[in-house]
């Protein structure tokens, strides 16, 4: 296969057969900023695609320099880079999400501090670093009595039960502890809106049915 060019994008031509592989072309025209568009994460025939676009992304704003993705005879979406993510999405149990969390763990910790520089995209899946990368998260799901409450979670307070802050202070978690000690206690419970609140967290996970918070960190 040689190697021909349209607007400077390179593609593969067989001379004699005149068969060729047009994958990057499609990928310049079509997938290449595919990641930008939420809807795009949201189905698993689309992760390795975006993910790729994401990491071309990036790369390209670190460095300020397109990253080249390799001419292969079995076209740019069965080659070498689309594999090294295959590898890496089963090591995060094909969560896209967490894989582009580690996409950018790996330019802020590996790159920006370091000042590493990435020739290819395998430095993902070296095992270490996706080992390091899950330990960080996993501490960083834990929480204890300083660590504010999201914002999301105190938006929706506001919004829908906004009488429970008139029996408590709601900033961290040291405060929703207090409400869910009292609360099991038997305090509050005829109140309604704080009723419906536990009930929220138990939904979302932030509590089991103990009235505990999960992940909490004794300090």
């Amino acid at each position: 296969m040689d190697i021909a060019y349209v607007n400077n994008i390179p593609y593969l031509k067989c001379d004699s057969c005149q068969h060729e592989i047009k994958d990057w072309l499609t990928w310049e025209e079509k997938y290449k900023n595919f990641w930008q568009a939420e809807e795009s994460w949201k189905e698993k025939k689309n992760h390795l695609t975006v993910l790729l676009g994401y990491f071309c992304a990036v790369y390209e704003d670190y460095y300020k320099v397109e990253y080249t993705l390799s001419l292969n005879e079995k076209g740019l979406f069965r080659g070498p880079e689309i594999n090294v993510l295959r590898r890496v999405y089963s090591m995060f149990n094909g969560d896209a999400a967490k894989v582009k969390d580690y996409i950018d763990f790996i330019f802020t910790r590996k790159v920006q501090k370091r000042k590493k520089r990435i020739t290819s995209l395998s430095y993902l899946a070296v095992q270490d670093f996706v080992q390091e990368y899950k330990l960080m998260a996993k501490r960083a799901e834990q929480v204890d009595r300083s660590t504010v409450l999201p914002k999301k979670m105190l938006d929706w307070v506001s919004k829908f039960v906004p009488d429970v802050e008139k029996h408590v202070e709601l900033n961290d978690f040291g405060d929703l502890n207090l409400l869910l000690t009292h609360y099991k206690e038997g305090h509050f419970k005829d109140v309604e809106e704080v009723n419906v609140f536990v009930s929220k967290l138990q939904k979302m996970n932030y509590i089991n049915e103990q009235y505990k918070i999960n992940n909490w960190r004794e300090t």
